[in-house]
């Protein structure tokens, strides 16, 4: 199955994937990328947030990545039972 014109064609190595799947994992892992480093960057600037720390007792914080990260998992799984039908007889 060619993509291209037989005269724009370039020839490639034997065994090397078609151009259509070379192109479309680099598309995929620009966007991995981009996501984990928009991520990262969220992280840090939240963890110089001080108004997302809680205070647990006098002079003791708890800092952002500690509650968070649970409160997202637990938001993904009721979400995903929620989309497979599994919460249909809750609430």
């Amino acid at each position: 199955m060619a993509l291209l014109p037989p005269h724009t064609q370039t020839p490639r190595a034997p065994g090397s994937p078609a151009p259509s799947l070379r192109h479309a994992a680099l598309a995929l892992g620009s966007s991995l990328e981009l996501c984990l480093r928009s991520l990262n960057n969220l992280a840090e600037r939240m963890t110089h947030s001080p108004f997302l720390w809680l205070a647990t007792q006098h002079g003791r914080h708890v800092t952002v990545e500690r509650y968070v990260g649970p409160a997202a998992a637990l938001a993904v799984v009721l979400q995903l039972q929620v989309r497979s039908g599994c919460g249909a007889g809750m609430g």
